[in-house]
């Protein structure tokens, strides 16, 4: 067996085995894995803060810089990272110093959506056939890491250290008990994704300005067009603002117009949304000239 020590309420091994298999065959990760500061309040009892300076002329700064202090801390907040280790036999990543029962919640359940991801379809077949057979603990075909189309031997799944279920979202919460609530650690605030989407109301406003310009011209040259046709004159220009509208709606993807998609994708969104706005503007410019020219014409 293995000698210990302690560390606080944590147990430090001297040396180390996967967690998940027993195998000694780990490699070291290094500082990789960032507490969150309630985590580490509730398994060091320890708060990260700042230190206040003994010295007045210090203070002050320190009360000045404060608010700034604040904002640098929503954009980048505070951590603390850990050591981490993954099995070379298993695969299975874990830290390098376990944590206490008693400092973590002690669920290890998670939820996860399956399907066809981004565009908002529903689960494809052979993905509901692989659920199934997990769920079931039987036989299927996993597909190849390099080539999804590659077939490949039959293989039991299911039977490994995670017991799955498929059911809906409310279940998760309908299996936690009273008793397992009171480890669990609480939360207030808003829940952000912040290493994804924190700042997207504001981020990249010249793509917002452009959206709301273009669908403020798009109806602007709809309701001429339409004016146009009806005295009659020039045909509604069903195709030019189709395609104009096309490339709107393309830039208000859910990572375009928030803001959070790569700077590369924003070099041709902007293009997108110039071209629709000389679509938009030749629309109305036309439809207006022609009206316009009807209306003297009938002086």
């Amino acid at each position: 067996m293995d000698s210990q020590y302690l560390l606080g309420s944590v147990t430090i091994p001297t040396a180390y085995q996967c967690r998940n298999c027993g195998s000694n065959d780990l490699r070291e990760l290094g500082f990789i894995g960032i507490l969150a500061g309630f985590f580490l309040k509730r398994i060091f009892h320890a708060e990260i803060t700042t230190r206040i300076s003994t010295s007045p002329k210090k203070r002050k700064l320190q009360t000045l810089s404060a608010p700034l202090q604040r904002l640098l801390g929503r954009l980048h907040p505070p951590g603390v990272a850990v050591e981490v280790q993954s099995c070379q036999n298993c695969s299975f990543i874990q830290t390098k110093f376990p944590f206490a029962d008693d400092a973590i919640s002690r669920l290890y359940v998670d939820y996860r959506y399956y399907g066809t991801g981004d565009i908002g379809g529903a689960p494809r077949e052979n993905s509901i056939k692989l659920m199934e057979a997990i769920v079931t603990q039987g036989t299927t075909t996993l597909p190849s890491e390099r080539n999804a189309t590659a077939k490949t031997e039959p293989v039991k799944v299911g039977d490994g250290p995670l017991h799955v279920v498929q059911t809906n979202s409310e279940q998760m919460f309908l299996d936690i008990k009273p008793e397992d609530v009171v480890h669990m650690p609480h939360y207030t605030g808003d829940l952000e994704l912040t290493e994804h989407s924190a700042g997207s109301l504001t981020s990249e406003a010249y793509m917002k300005r452009w959206n709301r310009e273009n669908e403020t011209l798009a109806d602007a040259a709809e309701r001429a067009s339409v004016a146009a046709a009806w005295l009659g004159g020039r045909p509604y220009p069903k195709d030019r603002l189709t395609n104009a509208w096309t490339l709107v709606m393309g830039g208000q993807f859910h990572d375009l117009i928030p803001g959070t998609a790569t700077p590369k994708a924003y070099e041709y969104a902007w293009n997108d949304q110039s071209v629709a706005m000389n679509q938009f503007g030749g629309v109305l410019q036309s439809a207006a000239d022609d009206d316009d020219r009807r209306g003297r014409s009938h002086q």
